[in-house]
């Protein structure tokens, strides 16, 4: 698959993703995790790893501001 076809399959599905996501922030995702993967990352999973990424940082975010609202096991 060419870049080409990248910035098709990019076009194409920030059409349904949020809004703070960007055609380059999928592109140097997966520039930087293609190397890592025996299999060819696709642009879906580029996708999905930003969301994951952003949820993530959301939620540290959350328990550095409210670190009282920390949930514990017991």
């Amino acid at each position: 698959m060419s870049e080409v076809d990248d910035d098709t399959e990019i076009a194409t599905a920030l059409r349904a993703a949020p809004a703070w996501m960007t055609a380059e922030a999928v592109r140097d995702t997966l520039q930087v995790f293609r190397p890592l993967y025996k299999e060819r990352l696709t642009v879906s999973d580029a996708v999905e790893i930003l969301i994951n990424m952003h949820n993530l940082y959301d939620l540290l975010k959350e328990q550095i501001e409210n670190p009282s609202k920390l949930k514990t096991n017991g």
